[in-house]
């Protein structure tokens, strides 16, 4: 049973009311109420319906199948629905210009004091285009001649292999990306699938 509103509570309070027309009051504000409340879901489901028919079309994005990862190119060769080849640029992060031959260097400090210095250099595997070196140097500032190294592989996970389904979005209008075999690049791989760089299981120290 519906809550008496306000109104109907003021008109309980009034004790001079009959009791017959207190009843027939009370019905009718609770009607009332009751119609109001079916207005404005009514008109709220009709708002929500013309908002989503605004945003009707979605985004430019189109599945692609995997014909060469070309490990050694900052893009991948694919077919799209029709069989035509098509270029995707590979993620940022997973171009080999991106990271080969890349050197930084990180300072640790604590509480302003100099704790030492990591330096860090990616360069590429000529065995395998999948992966990549990561060698490390660590040296303390309280010993500079105390030097720490270490060598280890990363991969790219999951790799990129021939027949797998990629997804693509297109670049925005008058925006290219060089590098399809002599063909301007139109799409970008979403990496939908969450590939990155990780360490290899058996980690290798010099």
């Amino acid at each position: 049973m519906p809550s008496l509103s306000s109104k109907a509570v003021r008109l309980l309070r009034q004790k001079w009311i009959d009791p017959e027309k207190l009843a027939q009051e009370i019905v009718e504000i609770l009607k009332g109420e009751t119609e109001d409340t079916t207005s404005t879901t009514t008109t709220s489901t009709t708002s929500t319906s013309a908002s989503s028919s605004t945003l009707s079309g979605g985004t430019d994005l189109q599945e692609f199948t995997i014909v060469s990862p070309r490990y050694e190119a900052n893009f991948l060769q694919c077919t799209d629905g029709s069989g035509s080849t098509v270029y995707l640029a590979k993620p940022y992060l997973l171009r080999p210009t991106t990271w080969t031959n890349e050197v930084y260097t990180l300072v640790q400090t604590m509480l302003g004091t100099r704790l030492g210095t990591l330096t860090i250099e990616h360069s590429a595997l000529t065995a395998d285009e999948n992966q990549r070196q990561v060698n490390i140097r660590h040296q303390l500032a309280s010993n500079p001649l105390d030097i720490i190294e270490t060598a280890f592989t990363e991969t790219i996970l999951p790799f990129y292999k021939v027949g797998d389904k990629v997804y693509g979005s297109r670049f925005p209008a008058g925006f290219s990306f060089a590098g399809g075999d002599g063909e301007a690049i139109q799409w970008l791989d979403m990496n939908i699938d969450g590939r990155a760089w990780r360490p290899d299981a058996s980690l290798q120290v010099s």
